[in-house]
């Protein structure tokens, strides 16, 4: 896969609440970009980013997975992160190495409490923010009470910039409101059509809403703005795009992803307007000096990259994935785990797709990849420059609120239960693995009772190693 310039990146975690449609829209952005060959179903177990057994049996997602796209010379990194509560830990790791959270909302059930979990989480890490008003295909759909809830609930910040043709079965199309473009839409293909007849008034109001963002976005335009002035299309573009990468503008589109209206303009908005790392500025702490420093995303940077999630899979191995915080890591480039303290030795850089390896000799400062087998490597740790150190704060993540006494099913399988489930922790540090000294049992704890239902089928299919849980 070809490397990218770190202004040319687009890292994205695509968030909501459970059963809104996150990842038949991962798949509809992959079908329009023209990565998948047909559009897969979760009904079918046919999609790109719920590969995992429980996934396709269940129907829903479970771990965080990354799907880049290619589009437009930029590279989306898309995370499809799980909206039910049971998986949060899962959101924790992408919310550390993306700038922008995009949350999906339902045009016709609106707001959810997955809809606020995911905004509080996004803003308590800084990242920049886009809903996308998602099944505008079904019957009562209604973007505008939509938006209007979103901004009673979240502020003005929220301003739409694609606005729907039609609504239900007459969900159509689009138009760009920076553009002033209306487009007839269609899984793979989109046409500019003439502005449909009653949209002038609802155009104008959105266009003017933008305008006060992009103008709040910065002081000269705010200036001028404030003055009477009218603010040139450039401006405004300027403001909206400044005004994504503070935090202080979050757009909202239109789409269906079953039908992909709207989810070709939905990559044209991601590959034009969201930010991408050049102007991020880490933070960490140099073990050496003992003391707090800051390193910039660039490509001319000393190594360092932050872990963000471990796969254990008994066949292919260990998988680490990582954003490279700054510098560029080749093959050649010698990697130093400053968290463990230890070199590590790699056997060849990927980019996943799904459970799809794909090898890549260069990644660039704000680019996502993965390393396997990695000896003393765990999520949250960061690989470096072992000439120029830096550790980053490791990934904070929920404590448990449910245990279970968990033991083998099998006489004699205890180490292999054990084992297996010493594994998954390095998969899920969401979970807790302990021996209680009052009553001798080994108890799990996770997130509730799917997430440790889920965990006991896992080292069964995973490891081969049956368990039981009950009450403690």
């Amino acid at each position: 896969m070809a490397s990218y310039d770190t202004k040319d990146i687009r890292n994205i975690a695509l968030m909501g609440h459970g059963s809104e449609g996150k990842t038949t829209l991962m798949e509809a952005l992959l079908f329009a970009a023209g990565i998948t060959d047909r559009q897969g179903k979760v009904e079918d177990g046919s999609t790109v980013t719920d590969y995992d057994p429980e996934e396709i049996k269940r129907h829903i997602s479970i771990s965080a997975a990354i799907a880049p796209i290619d589009w437009k010379q930029k590279m989306l990194n898309i995370i499809d992160v799980p909206g039910y509560f049971d998986f949060i830990g899962e959101m924790m790791g992408p919310l550390r190495v993306v700038e922008t959270a995009a949350i999906l909302v339902n045009a016709v059930g609106g707001v959810a409490v997955g809809t606020e979990k995911a905004w509080y989480y996004a803003t308590k890490n800084d990242v920049g923010k886009m809903f996308i008003v998602n099944q505008m295909d079904r019957e009562h759909a209604d973007f505008q009470k939509t938006v209007d809830q979103l901004r009673e609930m979240f502020g003005s910040s929220v301003v739409p910039i694609l606005l729907p043709i039609g609504s239900g079965a007459d969900f159509t199309g689009v138009v760009n409101v920076l553009e002033n473009k209306a487009y007839a839409c269609e899984k793979k293909n989109s046409k500019e059509i003439p502005m449909p007849d009653g949209m002038a008034g609802v155009i104008e109001k959105a266009l003017e809403e933008i305008t006060e963002a992009a103008a709040g976005a910065d002081d000269d335009l705010m200036m001028k703005y404030l003055e009477g002035e009218t603010l040139t299309h450039e401006e405004i573009l300027e403001g909206f795009k400044a005004g994504m990468f503070s935090g202080q503008i979050t757009p909202v589109l239109p789409c269906s992803a079953l039908t992909g209206v709207g989810v070709l303009k939905l990559l044209d908005v991601m590959a034009d307007f969201l930010p991408s790392p050049k102007r991020e500025l880490y933070k960490g702490f140099d073990p050496k000096a003992e003391k707090e420093i800051e390193r910039p995303c660039k490509s001319d940077e000393p190594f360092s990259a932050l872990v963000y999630k471990t796969i254990a899979d008994p066949f292919v191995g260990k998988l680490s994935l990582f954003k490279v915080m700054s510098g560029t890591l080749t093959p050649s480039t010698p990697v130093y785990n400053a968290t463990a303290e230890k070199n590590e030795k790699t056997s060849g850089i990927y980019v996943l797709r799904g459970k799809k390896q794909i090898s890549t000799q260069q990644l660039n400062a704000g680019d996502m990849g993965a390393l396997s087998k990695l000896q003393y490597t765990n999520t949250g740790d960061t690989l470096c420059d072992q000439a120029n150190p830096i550790v980053y704060p490791k990934i904070a993540f929920p404590a448990p609120c449910i245990s279970k006494a968990i033991f083998a099913a099998k006489q004699g399988e205890d180490d292999k239960v054990f084992s297996g489930l010493a594994r998954l922790q390095e998969e899920d540090p969401s979970i807790q693995v302990e021996k209680n000294a009052e009553t001798s049992e080994t108890l799990l704890s996770g997130q509730g009772d799917l997430h440790l239902e889920v965990i006991r089928n896992k080292l069964a299919t995973k490891f081969g190693a049956k368990a039981e849980l009950q009450d403690p």
